[in-house]
Formats: C-alpha cells, structure tokens, sequence
C-alpha cells in the first residue's frame, strides 16, 4: 500500500477546493485503508472549500473516488490536491458519473 507522497501532490493553503481533487491526510484514515485508492474525493460544495473564511472545523461535502459514496469532513483532514491525469482508470470512471450527477441535481 501507497499514499501520495509529498511532492506528487498541491497545497491547498489559499485554494478555493470546490472542483478539486482533494487528498485526505493518510493519518484520518483507518490503518487498512491507508492507500492513495483511498486518499482522493472530489470537493463539491461546503464553508471549508473558501481558504478565505477558513477556520477549523468547517466542512467540505465530498465524494470518495474510491466508492462514489458522499461524505463530509474538516478542511484540515486533506493535505493537498490533484489533477484529474494522476487519477486511476477506476476513479475516472467514478469521477465522470459524479460530474454527471451534480449536473443533474444543479439542472
């Protein structure tokens, strides 16, 4: 198991993260989970995206690209983000039909 190393991945200090490709800190992560499949969730909505009312605990409303599932967590459980090129097949597939539902629920 790999998680993203320091210099694959962006800072987030003064970031705005809606629409990004987030990587969550492998700490947050459970022990048998701690794998970059595991790392990444794509930001769509919340008050921790904005880096300019940041202050900690506020939420970022996410997909894990590893399940599709929706979740929500602090700004500060992500480390950094990434381009949509570093993603896996798998997660592009996820990614693509995320798209396609918040398109849907905007609409």
């Amino acid at each position: 198991m790999s998680v993203f190393a320091e210099n694959e991945i962006k800072s987030i200090d003064g970031v705005d993260l809606e629409g990004k490709l987030i990587i969550m800190d492998p700490t947050c992560l459970k022990e048998k989970a701690r794998d970059r499949k595991f790392q990444v969730h794509f930001a769509y909505y919340g008050s921790g995206c904005c880096p300019s009312i940041y202050m900690s605990g506020k939420r970022i409303f996410v997909y894990d690209l590893s399940d599709g599932g929706k979740y929500d967590y602090r700004r500060s459980d992500f480390i950094g983000y990434i381009e949509e090129e570093q993603l896996s097949l798998e997660q592009k597939v996820i990614l693509v039909n995320v798209k396609k539902e918040l398109k849907n629920f905007q609409s």
